[in-house]
């Protein structure tokens, strides 16, 4: 339902489309801590059943089974949870870049998702996020700076409140 929902917002020909192969689209979907990955193939997607109850309320879909409703959570997008719970605090350069901005200092409190540092490369201006709510400890560049792949940029120290 997720899917077809998605799906909608393009024309019927480019529903399920893909430019590498026709595999089946994975969608991980979460109740509670448990999260699965499906396997979504257009032509299956045509085949669910839309008659049952059910809401779609942003990422996730509320359905009603008689007497028993679950919410799962579209967590496709989202970053993995143990690759956030196993930061090492460093923000390190994706790619060889120029820094252009920086947008936080040592001693500043950050949340996770929030932009800290801006790295041109490319002619691209990629924003670099944090992965977990911190406190940087020190900023190791400068703007202007240029730097290698899997530089350091800054370091943080997770929020003891955030655990």
């Amino acid at each position: 339902m997720l899917w077809r929902r998605t799906a909608e917002g393009y024309p019927s020909a480019l529903r399920g489309w893909r430019n590498s192969n026709p595999e089946p689209t994975p969608i991980r979907l979460a109740v509670g801590n448990v999260e699965r990955t499906i396997a979504v193939a257009a032509h299956e997607a045509a085949k669910v059943d839309t008659n049952m109850p059910f809401h779609i309320d942003g990422d996730d879909i509320i359905v009603d089974l008689d007497t028993h409703t679950v919410r799962f959570s579209d967590k496709t997008y989202a970053p993995p949870t143990a690759a956030m719970a196993g930061s090492d605090g460093k923000l390190r350069a994706p790619m060889d870049g120029r820094v252009v901005a920086i947008k936080v200092a040592a001693g500043d409190s950050v949340t996770r998702g929030q932009t800290l540092i801006v790295l041109e490369a490319m002619k691209i201006q990629h924003q670099l996020k944090a992965a977990l709510d911190a406190t940087v400890e020190s900023v190791a560049v400068q703007e202007g700076q240029q730097v290698a792949n899997r530089t350091v940029l800054v370091t943080m120290a997770a929020d003891a409140a955030a655990h």
